[in-house]
């Protein structure tokens, strides 16, 4: 695949700069880091660093998305991967050249850090509109014995929205749930 990205023969080898080798490979999206240089005439000694996907973007078909906004694809490169779904609602498309930016990217993050390992889906695609009864995050937890509750919480306290849901938790774990965070202190939990 690498002598591929820097289109090599074994003519080539010998010739190569490497400062263009490293360039051409870091402008791969898959490739986070990675130095070259030669172990003799004939070799060619390339360590790379690949990024690590953490979510699959919903909104752009094999595409992953790393905790830094850097999108690259997945298949064929990674083995298949039950990864947390993260829906942004783009509406154009985006270059795998430049790392998204923004409010989303941070927020996804810090929500992937706070509740890592159950994530399902994080829905960020409504926490821009214009009003406020409609700006909402939605997240799907799937918790170990496969029972979904869909969390909706604010933009803003989130965090404590949170907290309240780690309390509930034990005493609604049993069933598929829709809880409503949005409002302080109360909490409307709908069966789905």
């Amino acid at each position: 695949y690498l002598a591929e990205i820097l289109d090599l023969s074994i003519d080539d080898l010998k010739y190569l700069d490497i400062e263009e080798v490293e360039q051409a490979l870091k402008e791969n999206p898959l490739i986070k880091n990675v130095s070259a240089f030669y172990l003799n005439s004939e070799t060619l000694y390339v360590d790379y660093t690949l990024r690590k996907p953490v979510f699959a973007l919903a909104d752009l078909e094999n595409t992953a998305l790393d905790l830094d906004g850097h999108l690259f694809p997945l298949n064929p490169y990674f083995t298949p991967k039950k990864l947390p779904e993260l829906c942004l609602g783009l509406k154009e498309v985006i270059s795998f050249n430049k790392p998204l930016k923004g409010e989303e990217i941070a927020l996804a993050a810090q929500l992937y850090h706070l509740l890592k390992r159950d994530v399902k889906r994080i829905d960020l695609s409504q926490i821009a509109k214009s009003s406020l009864g409609k700006r909402e995050i939605v997240v799907i937890l799937e918790l170990p014995n496969e029972v979904k509750h869909t969390l909706r919480l604010s933009t803003k306290n989130y965090e404590n929205q949170l907290l309240d849901y780690q309390i509930l938790r034990p005493a609604i774990q049993e069933k598929d749930l829709i809880i409503d965070l949005r409002v302080p202190e109360l909490a409307y939990i709908t069966s789905t």
